[in-house]
């Protein structure tokens, strides 16, 4: 309970920072370039999806299973050979990315041909792919505040502080954002990697005899299709929007999406909490009774904040100059797709870390297929409300598909309102 507690408090306050980076780009730099940064979180991510090949996603699960056994030199040989494969594939990846970016946005986007500040962005890719590896080791290691701290506060922060102290300053130059967001992330990169050394300092390498690089690989394909279908999730409504709408205009339907996607953040803390726990639950029984309480608790907080927002999201438009009309009515429906994903808590963690990787890995690219569809056919027709109607599709169906196969695979149940019918069935 400590832990999870101080997990929201930490995962809250890195929000927070996030919005505040969020609000500064607008008020300061405008709507418009507070697109271009949306913009660039959505095309980096493609790159960083490659670099990681899911062995971010490998390595947690099997750093978690080594350390319930004790087995910490194992943990440690495990990190250091997949860190060597990313220091290798995320500057291949880098520089591929720096070379072939001119061509993507003069001919898929021209709306965003700043090709300076997208190629000095694109260099942070390398030190977050390497930041990533370091805070699911993290995770691994069951380092649960630092791990929060690591996923949701420092690249924000640091962007944030150098932005305010340069304009503090009045210091003003060409493409300061790319600027403070690469040095954000060398700087993240660095404090993550210290407290790793520190972690594995007296711990006594013990290699894996059977441990083949290509095979960590191929075991990591199904985290790495599930991610894929994750990041095309995420990314999908702004790369097609980006046809029919100005950047600014993008900028205003990325907020709203993260102030509504700030419903789910219980959701993410509790969930990336409980991972690395399944694997020392001693029964399905305890498991289920474990979920029962998550999925409640997880639920209640969602609609709390759903409605805390929906009741304030008056005074972000105002102090935001957001002109667009439907701006509440795209919070509502998005923020209303995170809730019932809440009453469906723990159907991702159960299946990936319940040796269903490949059944989840399905689930997804059907969604990933509707989710593409839905945005061809509605954004053309109703802009940003057709890709707020497309993100609340797609998260309802995956989360109803995803609980049908937990209970039919692992005789599971992570809906609420399944579990409240059980716990009616069984007092009676």
């Amino acid at each position: 309970m400590f832990q999870n507690i101080g997990s929201l408090i930490v995962k809250f306050s890195g929000a927070l920072i996030s919005y505040l980076l969020t609000i500064y780009l607008s008020r300061y730099f405008g709507n418009e370039w507070l697109g271009y940064f949306s913009f660039l979180l959505s095309y980096s991510l493609i790159f960083i999806l490659v670099m990681k090949w899911g062995t971010d996603v490998f390595l947690m699960k099997n750093t978690s299973q080594y350390i319930a056994e004790g087995a910490f030199g194992k943990a440690k040989f495990l990190y250091y050979r997949l860190l060597g494969y990313h220091l290798v594939s995320g500057g291949i990846i880098t520089l591929l990315g720096v070379f072939i970016t001119p061509i993507m946005l003069h001919y898929f986007f021209p709306r965003y041909e700043q090709v300076q500040f997208f190629r000095i962005s694109l260099v942070s890719i390398f030190f977050i792919n390497l930041y990533i590896m370091n805070y699911e080791f993290l995770r691994g290691r069951q380092q649960v505040l630092t791990y929060t701290f690591y996923h949701t506060v420092a690249i924000f922060f640091f962007t944030l502080l150098f932005l305010y102290l340069q304009h503090l300053l009045a210091i003003a130059f060409e493409n300061q954002i790319a600027w403070s967001y690469l040095l954000a992330t060398v700087i993240s990169f660095l404090l993550s990697m210290m407290h790793v050394i520190r972690i594995n300092k007296n711990i006594d390498l013990d290699p894996i005899p059977a441990f083949r690089l290509s095979e960590a690989l191929r075991k990591s394909f199904p985290f790495f299709s599930n991610n894929a279908v994750f990041v095309l999730l995420g990314t999908l409504d702004v790369f097609i929007l980006s046809k029919y709408v100005s950047p600014a205009q993008i900028g205003e339907y990325t907020l709203m999406v993260k102030i509504a996607a700030f419903v789910s953040f219980p959701l993410l803390v509790l969930s990336a909490n409980f991972a690395p726990k399944i694997a020392a639950l001693a029964s399905n029984r305890s498991l289920q009774q474990r979920i029962n309480k998550m999925t409640g608790l997880i639920t209640m907080a969602a609609i709390s904040l759903f409605l805390i927002i929906y009741f304030s999201i008056g005074f972000f438009q105002q102090f935001l100059h957001i002109s667009q009309p439907d701006t509440l009515k795209i919070f509502i429906i998005i923020a209303l797709g995170y809730v019932v994903s809440s009453s469906c808590a723990l159907n991702e963690v159960c299946l990936l870390m319940l040796g269903q990787e490949k059944l989840y890995q399905k689930i997804m690219i059907i969604s990933l297929i509707l989710n593409f569809l839905l945005n061809l056919l509605l954004i053309p027709i109703l802009k940003e409300t057709g890709a707020a109607i497309t993100h609340f599709v797609t998260l309802v169906f995956w989360n109803l598909l995803s609980v049908y196969f937990v209970h039919k695979k692992l005789n599971l149940n992570t809906a609420l309102i399944l579990q409240y019918d059980r716990q009616r069935e069984q007092r009676n």
